[in-house]
């Protein structure tokens, strides 16, 4: 697995390294719960310790959808799912359901859906954790 990349979730001491493949990297990877419909896992993963980690990239992607800004987390097919950083009149705007491409995912956090063709200004920052 040296020199390979992976998405990973991190804790405090472990990283869980997620691998999209088909097939598993090697024999220590689990399946993930969650399959396909012909049954197929949706990821593989592997809980290893952070100093065992080569590097460490966090990498945020944002736009601006509307004049919102949005931190881009995920993209199927032209549809972008986001969270997204309200100001006061917009939140009042969502409660009352007036932009019905965001939610409320909890009391704090609004998350979106939108069209790539959408959205504006998009960045990609990296930063090495490691160094």
């Amino acid at each position: 697995m040296a020199g390979e990349w992976f998405s990973a979730k991190l804790r405090r001491e472990t990283a869980t390294l997620i691998s999209f493949d088909l097939e598993p990297p090697s024999a220590e990877w689990s399946p993930s719960r969650q399959t396909d419909e012909s049954g197929h896992p949706w990821y593989w993963k592997l809980e290893v310790l952070r100093e065992a980690l080569d590097r460490l990239i966090d990498v945020r992607v944002t736009a601006i959808w509307r004049g919102i800004e949005c931190n881009l987390g995920g993209y199927n097919n032209g549809i972008v799912h986001a969270r997204v950083r309200t100001n006061p009149e917009q939140e009042a705007k969502v409660r009352r359901g007036e932009i019905p491409e965001i939610v409320m995912a909890d009391r704090t956090e609004y998350v979106g859906t939108f069209l790539w063709e959408d959205l504006e200004d998009i960045r990609m920052e990296e930063k090495d954790l490691k160094k």
